[in-house]
């Protein structure tokens, strides 16, 4: 949808798409509400404000991020996941990663402590654990590369482990 916003664009900086995508947890979920939570993911994703940049951002499962970061960083992290899945990974390691991200969040909000460094944070070490007892990454360059990605996107690695468990059930 972006690339194609782009071209239509020219690629003219100045004009930027957001969007907003709400998952239903049911077929029995009510439309209105569906559409009243998709609406409040679009207006997240308009009011998106970090580091001066503005708009040009995506919501999906209640995570907002620019579009690059969508990208660059969330699909080619879920593609990942995906190939390891088919190559031998069970569906248990999303639950582990997801852990993971659930410890960084919790370290996330210590972040704005002045007296808090993060060099050496629970969420790093408890990664690297979880990868080098997988059986199927035993190659250190395979599991270093990987641990890599994942540390580069721990922003994102609740939604990207959400996204790939809802793309593999």
């Amino acid at each position: 949808i972006r690339a194609d916003f782009k071209r239509y664009t020219c690629n003219n900086p100045e004009w930027s798409i957001s969007g907003g995508i709400f998952i239903a947890p049911s077929k029995k979920h009510p439309l209105r509400s569906a559409a009243t939570e998709a609406g409040e993911s679009l207006e997240n994703s308009k009011h998106h404000d970090e580091s001066g940049k503005v708009k040009d951002s995506i919501t999906v499962l209640n995570t907002t991020c620019f579009w690059d970061e969508y990208v660059e960083g969330v699909e080619k992290l879920a593609s990942r996941m995906e190939e390891e899945l088919s190559e031998g990974a069970r569906r248990a390691f999303l639950r582990k990663l997801y852990a993971v991200f659930s410890t960084y969040e919790r370290y996330a909000k210590k972040m704005h402590d002045e007296r808090y460094d993060d060099r050496y944070g629970r969420w790093g070490w408890l990664l690297s654990y979880i990868l080098a007892k997988e059986p199927w990454l035993k190659e250190r360059s395979k599991r270093d590369n990987f641990e890599q990605q994942i540390g580069e996107n721990i922003r994102f690695l609740g939604l990207t482990t959400r996204l790939v468990e809802l793309r593999t059930r």
